[in-house]
């Protein structure tokens, strides 16, 4: 699309900077949920997804009532399930990079539970074994599936960390820090290093790590307190990040670079906070943290930054921030909504904007788990009926040109100018309508077809509309009556795509002769007209996505005209007339619900008036048929030009006022011409054709209308 010539009231530093540089905005777009169902019973939770994203892994309820560990690859149409190793509970609680080893626990029994690993596809459980005790449990795996890592029970009374290597089902002890327990909760993407938490000979609970396969833990420390424990371990080991309390009893999330002391990562001015996960490199570690009034908000720490940023909601009050892609692109959580339900959230490319994964159908949703790079992510959802389910979502980076989108809001400006005209022109004819009743009362039914072809910016315009009028004669010279009209309305090309408009309008006319239409005439009508329009900003720009928001568009109007009927010779009836309309159009408030920088528009209101002369001639053809010609100008008197204001999320155009660049044609002429055959004394049927000059451009409106009447 051409680029439009404007003056806006909104510049600032950072829109003149970016029309500058020419910069291209990055947005994301979110496909629809995909369901992932269950095994047969009520819910199901999706908890992992490989990073190439080929697979999936969580769990789900049976029929029978228990809930097993159940996988999906994007190929079959229900998810796989994994089984357990005899009794009725399994999940998956990891996947490698290439999803083909599963990690996570398994019944045996009712009492005990093994850590488990199904490799290659397998529904088959592979039993891990345990630590001489009686339940163990797998909680990671490396990204090549090599070393599986979690805890398990021991001879003795404790839980100890535990790794199981290169396939083998004997774990291998990786001991506490001097007490009875430890966890190993998480491994780095080769394998060589294991982080989690392990107790002290004092009793208390501090974060470990085990580096390049040794069993002795290395003691990470605290923030003063008494207590931490690692979360989550960068791909090459050198960055590990949780919580840790701090001198004052107070969690704070924590990052330990190489293995040295813990850094304090702050809050957002509350109390505490916690780190969840970091990126492959290290560089973005996330989480949640207190702001001032308490709330937690989502949390990221980026390139070393001690200093905590917050996420946004998708309008409540908490957000929370769970994993991160590998690559750091995409963070995922969820956030709570105006309404107060929380949903699967996503912060992408750097922004601190909540973008909502929605739901499948019910309240809330929460996002876990995310692929490499970004694009795919699952979770579990409500349904309509109440129950949750395991869903995956595709996430979609939208390359848009600034310029384009800032252009984007001048457009629809002109195409709201264009639609208020069509909108005042449609309520103009309305109002100059009435029906013939010298005694009794009169009826019309009529249709038209009404077009205008493209010209320039301005889209080819089309509209079939349907009219009712009835009219009563309080006596021989006055008739009254009201008259409606449905319409279907398309603009081609323009934001405004198609809508459905009704009219309605009370008129009243006086004839000096009644029916003769003879001598002095007089006219006087009032009406309103309303659509609900869907507004599409963006339509027509290349690299925009489309933003789109709801608003009705309403019209009121007032009109007179006097005329005066001349019999003449030949039997033309020759008819001068002289007119005033004044029309208000208003636009409610609406904010756009789709797109990647969507806006809110303030209400708009504005007015016009136009002065009508015309000339008429109507003259018999036989006893039963007529035809007529008619010429005439529309005049503008006054008109205001379309300016819209508001607020958006795009740079630049945080808060903005653009107004309409259209040139509007103030002198409007018109042609007409009609053909009518009685039926009976009382009733006619007819035909029109009108070429009119439009508000905007210069091509010609064309009206094509049919109109019965009967008087009774």
């Amino acid at each position: 699309m051409q680029r439009m010539n404007y003056a806006c009231l909104a510049s600032t530093t950072a829109l003149t900077t970016l029309m500058s540089l020419g910069m291209v905005q990055a947005g994301t777009t979110v496909e629809q949920m995909t369901d992932l169902y269950t095994l047969g019973g009520d819910e199901s939770q999706a908890s992992v997804i490989s990073a190439d994203g080929s697979v999936i892994a969580g769990r789900a309820d049976t029929g029978d009532g228990g809930a097993h560990a159940f996988s999906w690859d994007n190929t079959p149409t229900s998810v796989t399930d994994l089984g357990t190793l005899g009794g009725g509970f399994s999940y998956a609680k990891a996947i490698s990079a290439d999803g083909k080893v599963i990690v996570g626990t398994a019944d045996v029994n009712d009492t005990v539970n093994h850590a488990v690993s199904w490799v290659n596809g397998s529904t088959t459980a592979t039993d891990l074994g345990v630590l001489g005790g009686g339940s163990s449990y797998a909680y990671d795996v490396s990204d090549d599936g090599r070393v599986i890592v979690g805890a398990s029970s021991t001879s003795s009374s404790g839980t100890h960390a535990v790794s199981w290597v290169n396939g083998s089902t004997t774990g291998i002890d990786l001991g506490t820090l001097g007490g009875s327990d430890s966890s190993a909760d998480a491994v780095s993407t080769d394998g060589n290093t294991i982080i989690g938490y392990a107790r002290t000979d004092g009793g208390e609970y501090h974060a470990a790590l085990w580096a390049g396969g040794r069993t002795t833990a290395k003691d990470l420390g605290t923030l003063g307190g008494n207590y931490s424990a690692a979360r989550a371990v960068s791909a090459n080991g050198r960055v590990v990040v949780g919580q840790a309390k701090t001198g004052a009893g107070l969690a704070h999330a924590v990052s330990w670079q190489d293995g040295g002391s813990g850094i304090d990562l702050g809050t957002l001015g509350g109390s505490e906070s916690y780190a969840n996960d970091v990126s492959a490199d290290g560089s973005v570690i996330v989480g949640d943290a207190q702001w001032v009034n308490g709330d937690y908000r989502g949390a990221v720490w980026m390139n070393g930054s001690e200093s905590a940023t917050q996420l946004g909601t998708l309008g409540g009050t908490e957000s929370y921030a769970r994993a991160v892609s590998s690559d750091g692109s995409v963070i995922i959580g969820k956030a709570a909504t105006d309404s107060g339900d929380m949903h699967a959230a996503a912060w992408a490319k750097g922004s601190t904007k909540a973008t909502d994964l929605g739901t499948l159908g019910g309240d809330s949703s929460e996002a876990y788990a995310v692929s490499a790079d970004g694009s795919l992510i699952v979770g579990s959802a409500d349904t309509d009926t109440g129950d949750s389910h395991g869903f995956i979502v595709k996430l979609g980076f939208a390359i848009q040109d600034n310029q384009n989108l800032i252009d984007s809001f001048f457009s629809i400006a002109n195409d709201t100018a264009v639609a208020v005209a069509g909108q005042q022109a449609a309520l103009g004819g309305l109002l100059g309508t009435g029906c013939v009743a010298t005694a009794g009362s009169c009826f019309t039914v009529s249709g038209n077809l009404v077009g205008t072809g493209a010209n320039g910016s301005i889209g080819s315009q089309g509209a079939g509309v349907s009219q009712i009028t009835a009219g009563h004669a309080f006596s021989s010279t006055v008739t009254a009556g009201a008259s409606l009209v449905l319409g279907r309305v398309n603009q081609t090309g323009s934001a405004f795509g198609d809508s459905t408009q009704t009219a309605a309008s009370l008129w009243s006319n006086y004839s000096q002769n009644g029916s003769f239409s003879t001598g002095l005439m007089a006219h006087a009508a009032i009406g309103t007209s309303q659509g609900s329009e869907t507004i599409n900003r963006g339509v027509g720009f290349d690299n925009v996505v489309v933003s789109t928001g709801m608003a009705d568009l309403t019209s009121s109007a007032v009109q007179a005209s006097l005329s005066y009927g001349v019999q003449a010779k030949d039997g033309w009836l020759i008819t001068p007339l002289a007119g005033f309309t004044w029309m208000e159009t208003s636009r409610g408030a609406y904010s756009e619900t789709t797109g990647v920088f969507p806006a809110s528009f303030d209400e708009l209101t504005t007015q016009s008036s136009y002065a009508t002369l015309g000339l008429s001639a109507q003259r018999p053809i036989d006893a039963r048929s007529d035809v007529s010609l008619g010429a005439g100008l529309d005049v503008d008197l006054s008109t205001d030009h379309i300016g819209l204001s508001g607020t958006s999320d795009l740079p630049g155009m945080t808060s903005f006022t653009v107004t309409d660049s259209l040139s509007r044609n103030k002198l409007r002429p018109y042609f007409v011409a009609g053909y009518s055959y009685s039926l009976s004394a009382n009733s006619t049927l007819g035909g029109s054709l009108q070429v009119a000059a439009p508000v905007y451009g210069n091509t010609a409106q064309v009206n094509l209308g049919v109109k019965y009447a009967i008087s009774f």
